[in-house]
């Protein structure tokens, strides 16, 4: 299933729909990103992912709930874009906050699972995971797809975005496994390998 539906994915999502979500997304003051319930893992990973490259990114609901999410949407404008995902069982608060969002005449951006779905209805622009599911409420392997899909998109829409790329990896480098600071010198000069670390030395206690 989980197969069926990344494939189903692939060959309906909306390249150019895709872009027009980038090209709102690079424009806003503020990207707000809302789920509830399994689809609020989802929206933290994204909004992980969009933080280098929006001017300003909340991740609406975090570990709270509802009251959380609309204290923080309570000055959502017309600069701004929501990103709100949910599938089945669709969350009545989460359409309601999006519908709170729209009347203030903010962007909508839904990633939920098919026209049917309320969020289809109240949004600007919609992309479609299929998450169809004989034991689970809803699978989100063909959600995570179009989120990378949308990160990717947004990565290398434009020469700054692949230059903030580039200087995050960089920042970044000294503390990933394999990097040149795990490959310090002896003191004879010869190469240690990353696993290889110095002998912690005990200090005696003062007598």
């Amino acid at each position: 299933y989980a197969a069926a539906n990344v494939k189903a994915c692939s060959q309906a999502l909306d390249l150019h729909e895709l872009e027009k979500v980038v090209t709102v997304l690079t424009r806003a003051r503020t990207v707000y990103v809302l789920g509830f319930g399994l689809s609020s893992q989802l929206a933290a990973m994204l909004a992980l992912h969009l933080q280098p490259f929006c001017q300003h990114v909340i991740e609406v609901a975090g570990q709270g709930g509802t009251e959380i999410a609309a204290g923080h949407l309570a000055n959502i404008t017309s600069k701004d874009v929501l990103l709100v995902i949910s599938f089945p069982r669709y969350s009545l608060d989460v359409i309601r906050l999006a519908g709170f969002a729209a009347e203030r005449e903010a962007t909508i951006v839904s990633i939920t699972d098919s026209p049917a779905s309320a969020l289809a209805k109240v949004a600007t622009h919609v992309l479609y995971a299929q998450s169809t599911h004989p034991i689970l409420p809803s699978s989100n392997s063909a959600a995570i797809a179009v989120i990378e899909a949308l990160v990717v998109t947004l990565m290398v829409s434009n020469k700054g975005n692949v230059e903030k790329a580039a200087r995050l990896t960089e920042s970044i480098s000294a503390w990933l496994y394999g990097s040149d600071s795990d490959f310090n010198s002896n003191t004879d000069g010869a190469r240690r390998s990353p696993t290889s670390r110095p002998k912690k030395q005990l200090i005696k206690p003062q007598e």
